[in-house]
C-alpha cells in the first residue's frame, strides 16, 4: 500500500493542500493519506504518524513524505516493521541552514511564519532542524535495514518562485562566505534534502516541490513514486 504523509497547521489547511491531495488520489486511487495536524516536535509528529501507520494492518507499505513529515517518518519506522521503503520529498536531512539562521535570530519571524505555514509546522517548531539538531537526530536514527530510502529535491532562481520564498532565499545566498552550498527551493538547499537514493532535482520553489501549486511537478514525482512501486 501506498501512504502519503504531510504535516499541517491546526486551522490552516489551505485550498492548495487539498488540490495536491486530490492529485496524487487521482493518480493513485488505492493510496491513503495521512495529515499531520498533531504538531509539536519531530517525535511528537512522529508518534502521530506511527500510530496511524499502525492502523492501516498493512504488511508491506511504501510511503512518501513531504517536507519535515520525512524527518518524522523516519522517526517513526523505529517502531514499524511493515514499512518497505520510504521516498522524502523536499525533506532537510542534513539539517536546515535557514532555520539555523532564525535560532540564531538573523531573519525575521516575519518571513518565516509563512514558510511554516507551507511545511505544515509552528514557526516555533521551525529551528529544531538547525543542523546541529539534526546532526544529532541522525546519529541516533539510523536507516533500517529492510527499508529502501530515496529522496527528492529542488532548487529554483528567485525569478522561479513564489513571493514568500524570496526573502529567505535571499538570506541563504547572502551567508555564501559561510561555504553554504548554492542552490535552495527557496527554504532548504538541495543538498541539505538528500538521503538514500537520489533520485531528481527539480527546478521550483518548495511550494511547487511539494504539489502545491504545480500539477507539473506532482506529475513528476507521481511518475518517479510509481516507478518504485
Amino acid at each position: 500500500m501506498l501512504v502519503f504523509c504531510m504535516n499541517v497547521q491546526h486551522n490552516v489547511f489551505s485550498v492548495f493542500q487539498a488540490n495536491q491531495i486530490s492529485y496524487y488520489l487521482s493518480r493513485f486511487p488505492n493510496a491513503k493519506v495521512i495529515l499531520n495536524q498533531a504538531g509539536g516536535t519531530i517525535e511528537q509528529r512522529a508518534n502521530y504518524f506511527k500510530e496511524h501507520i499502525k492502523n492501516l494492518k498493512q504488511e508491506k507499505l511504501s510511503l512518501v513524505g513531504f517536507s519535515l513529515a520525512g524527518l518524522d517518518l523516519r522517526y517513526a519506522l523505529s517502531g514499524i516493521d511493515s514499512v518497505t521503503q520510504l521516498i522524502t520529498v523536499g525533506t532537510p536531512h542534513k539539517g536546515s541552514f535557514l532555520a539555523e539562521g532564525y535560532r540564531r535570530q538573523e531573519i525575521q519571524r516575519g518571513f518565516i511564519d509563512p514558510i511554516s505555514r507551507v511545511i505544515g509546522v509552528q514557526t516555533k517548531y521551525f529551528e529544531e532542524v538547525n543542523p546541529q539538531n539534526i546532526r544529532d537526530f541522525n546519529f541516533v536514527t539510523p536507516n533500517k535495514e529492510n527499508v529502501r530510502y530515496s529522496s527528492i529535491d529542488a532548487e529554483t532562481l528567485h525569478i522561479g518562485m513564489k513571493d514568500i520564498f524570496i526573502p529567505t532565499s535571499k538570506f541563504i545566498e547572502q551567508k555564501k562566505e559561510f561555504n553554504v552550498p548554492t542552490g535552495s527551493d527557496g527554504v532548504f538547499l538541495h543538498k541539505e534534502c538528500r538521503w538514500g537514493d537520489h533520485l531528481i532535482t527539480l527546478d521550483c520553489d518548495h511550494s511547487s516541490l511539494l504539489g502545491y501549486t504545480s500539477d507539473l511537478h506532482s506529475n513528476i514525482v507521481c511518475d518517479i513514486v510509481e516507478q518504485l512501486l
